[in-house]
């Protein structure tokens, strides 16, 4: 499924050919909050990893609310989404 703003899973030996995992898509600008509502960000970029003995365990983005795009925003943070165990 394809929605704007999402970000995909893919592998490569190389770094040259790529494999696109299934399913494809590693995250979204639908976000869950902590007490159980989902919102739709504007703005879910950046993403990076923290890695702790050689596995993923977090995944860090900078979002911002509004209608799209950090221009658009009326803030601005830092998210930490950690990986289920």
């Amino acid at each position: 499924m394809q929605s704007r703003g999402s970000g995909v899973h893919a592998t490569s030996k190389d770094g040259i050919d790529w494999a696109i995992s299934n399913p494809a898509k590693a995250y979204s600008r639908n976000i869950t909050w902590d007490d159980g509502t989902t919102v739709n960000l504007g703005s879910f970029e950046r993403p990076q990893l923290l890695i702790e003995n050689g596995k993923p365990v977090c995944l860090y983005c900078a979002i911002g609310d509004g209608p799209g795009g950090f221009n658009n925003a009326l803030r601005t943070w830092n998210v930490a989404t950690p990986f289920k165990k």
